[in-house]
């Protein structure tokens, strides 16, 4: 007879699928091994679930405690370094993972409150990352994985299923993978960005039916109006550093490189009632670079304030940055 496994055994299997899949999507041959780990015994679900949470905690803390500094910039050529200080104590709620099983005849409709970070764990073993007041409906079948962004920005990280291909529809696309790690956002200038960090994703446009391949390391812009006029695909090619960069978000944080003070003010907007405001219309076209906390305007403002010599007026739910 087997010897029965311990927890502590448990956890550590748990630990070593944590860190596979985040590696990179997992072989047909591995998803079937995980799939069977999991039904092997009731544990392993809550110990994969919880294991996953910590490592994206642990995550967030290197971030967080290995930033050297934050270097705003001007416009002009000068440069300043300022530590962080305490300045990123407050990140954004990232909520833990938790088990989403949709495989049922009905929509079901999951969202993120502001300010929040939600991590959803699927039953077929994919992940959902969703950004501040963010929200997706999803529809699992024996044969299709359907999900829809309703608005906002969503990460996915795809399971493979050669059985069920997994489709997100956003405006009048579909993206379509057997197994990828990409994230799509929907501004407020209604322009829809595909990143895809791993694997391959196709794009369809409903109106058209015209499809093109997003691949691993690019960025796709293209405007979310069927009417969109040509070009309606725009892709860049980004550095893996690059790519990790632009999905800090999902430690509650956010990475700007030579961004306007006035557009990452907006970025700040999206996760509180705070409210920066530019009493001085020069400082809005200053630019910025570094790592902040979602969720610390204050302490994002005083560092604007410093670097280019303004001043900070706290008015209630107002943060006044003045000359």
């Amino acid at each position: 007879m087997a010897q029965k496994k311990t927890s502590s055994d448990i956890y550590d299997e748990a630990a070593r699928w944590v860190a596979r899949r985040d590696r990179a999507p997992l072989s047909e041959a591995e998803e079937q091994a995980f799939r069977a780990w999991l039904g092997s015994d009731v544990r392993c679900l809550g110990a994969f679930t919880k294991t996953h949470a910590i490592m994206v905690d642990a995550d967030k803390a290197r971030a967080l405690h290995t930033l050297g500094g934050v270097a705003l910039r001007s416009s002009a050529t000068r440069r300043r370094l300022l530590w962080a200080g305490g300045g990123l104590a407050a990140a954004a709620s990232v909520g833990g993972v938790m088990l989403a099983n949709y495989d049922n005849l009905f929509p079901t409709v999951l969202a993120s409150a502001k300010g929040e970070i939600r991590r959803l764990l699927l039953s077929d073993g994919s992940t959902v990352i969703l950004d501040t007041e963010s929200s997706v409906s999803l529809h699992f079948t024996p044969s299709l994985r359907s999900l829809a962004l309703l608005q906002g920005r969503a990460l996915f990280e795809v399971a493979k299923d050669g059985a069920r291909p997994f489709v997100v529809a956003v405006a009048d696309m579909h993206l379509t993978t057997e197994a990828a790690t990409f994230a799509i956002r929907r501004d407020a200038a209604d322009l829809v960005r595909v990143l895809v960090k791993d694997g391959s994703v196709r794009l369809q446009r409903a109106a058209s039916g015209k499809a093109s391949v997003l691949t691993a390391n690019s960025l796709t812009t293209t405007s979310a109006s069927a009417a969109a006029v040509q070009p309606e695909l725009e892709t860049v090619s980004l550095k893996p550093e690059e790519i990790g960069r632009r999905l800090s978000w999902r430690q509650g944080l956010l990475s700007f490189n030579d961004q306007t003070l006035a557009s990452a003010i907006d970025e700040f907007a999206r996760y509180g009632a705070t409210r920066i405001i530019l009493d001085e219309p020069s400082l809005a076209q200053e630019t910025v670079t570094g790592l902040f906390s979602a969720t610390d305007p204050h302490g994002f403002a005083r560092a604007v304030a410093a670097a280019f010599h303004a001043r900070v007026s706290d008015r209630g739910d107002e943060i006044h940055l003045y000359r």
